[in-house]
């Protein structure tokens, strides 16, 4: 959570200084949990599913975790801005709902 955390926020340094394998070991789990995030969200809403049975369900945490996410994957270039963009304003737009 702080890596992801730290990503959105911009602050990145702590990562590469890190030595090569670590910091392709902690890109990995980035990337990892980014992709599970993604296979997980609802497509309407883009609330993430409480459990892999993808129930209509989610909590604050899950909707908090997925915004950061957005967003680092979005400064790390896993997704495109636009994109990162695109989907917080669904899932602000959703809790507004």
């Amino acid at each position: 959570m702080v890596l992801f955390l730290s990503l959105a926020a911009g602050t990145t340094a702590p990562l590469l200084a890190l030595p090569g394998p670590d910091r392709e070991y902690l890109e990995g789990v980035y990337r990892d949990t980014w992709r599970f995030l993604d296979h997980y969200t609802d497509e309407v809403t883009g609330f993430v599913y409480d459990s892999h049975e993808r129930t209509p369900s989610t909590s604050i945490t899950n909707i908090g975790f997925y915004m950061a996410s957005a967003a680092a994957a979005g400064r790390t270039g896993l997704i495109s801005n636009k994109e990162a963009l695109a989907r917080l304003r669904k899932n602000l737009a959703s809790l507004k709902a």
